[in-house]
């Protein structure tokens, strides 16, 4: 299993100003979990894998993602972008 990440870690938060700042407008990640569940749930998603993304997205904002890996060079054969450069690159298709 792969784990692929850029340069460096940007917590969730840094990740919603960065994209946007990219699209002119402000975000936001503060919806509690529950809240976040029942979305997934009205979504038309299985209870049980609802379950699954908001035990990631705890995880997640405990900084239980906040590593780096050489994977994306492994694979790509170049250096990884920083999520910055992603969104820069790619902000056409979230406008």
């Amino acid at each position: 299993m792969l784990t692929l990440t850029g340069p460096e870690p940007p917590s969730v938060p840094d990740q919603a100003a960065i994209l946007g700042e990219g699209l002119g407008r402000a975000l936001t990640t503060d919806v509690p979990l529950e809240a976040y569940r029942e979305q997934l749930l009205a979504a038309g998603l299985d209870p049980a894998f609802a379950e699954i993304v908001v035990n990631g997205s705890r995880t997640v904002a405990r900084g239980g993602n906040a590593r780096i890996t050489q994977q994306v060079e492994q694979v790509l054969g170049r250096p990884p972008r920083t999520f910055s450069t992603w969104v820069h690159d790619h902000r056409a298709a979230f406008a």
